[in-house]
């Protein structure tokens, strides 16, 4: 260092001056490889599931993207055809700009017809298109940007039918 600042050695090539041709970071290579620090396993490696509660919300549900390429997915099956998650990273130190989108098991597809609002904190998704009654499966990402990982929760409510009122005499 010629300038007489303090700083931090890293390796990437990022930046002008740098000397590595790997854009990787070396550091989680090397603690995830042969370093007593292995990565975290998938919390969701297979779908988890949202209970729709007699409200017409769905009950809270958190995860975590582990990795870049994490998809976590939490199968549910809405009354009706109307539903709205949103998808928060955690309060204080959230990492994560999180994803979210519906897929269609059966037909393979991601469900078409949906609204989706990203900010750096929060996505929320919904739409009015779905089969009641079939089975779908919402899908957390992270937006795969660097240090794009962390904690999330999930808050959901479907569309209900209308209610009947008849007071009594």
């Amino acid at each position: 260092n010629t300038s007489g600042a303090k700083g931090i050695w890293w390796k990437t090539n990022n930046w002008a001056g740098q000397n590595s041709t790997d854009p990787g970071e070396d550091e989680l290579y090397l603690m995830s490889t042969i370093g007593p620090l292995p990565r975290r396993s998938d919390d969701y490696g297979s779908p988890g599931s949202l209970t729709l509660n007699s409200d017409g919300t769905f009950a809270t549900k958190t995860g975590i993207i582990e990795l870049g390429n994490d998809a976590d997915g939490f199968t549910f099956s809405p009354p009706t055809s109307g539903v709205s998650f949103t998808v928060n990273n955690a309060t204080y130190g959230g990492m994560l700009t999180p994803g979210v989108q519906i897929y269609d098991p059966v037909a393979g597809v991601f469900v078409s017809g949906v609204t989706v609002t990203n900010t750096p904190t929060r996505a929320t998704i919904s739409t009015s298109s779905l089969t009641p009654g079939h089975s779908y499966r919402l899908v957390v990402t992270g937006s795969g940007q660097y240090g794009d990982l962390g904690q999330y929760t999930i808050n959901g409510t479907a569309t209900q039918f209308v209610s009947y009122y008849a007071p009594t005499k």
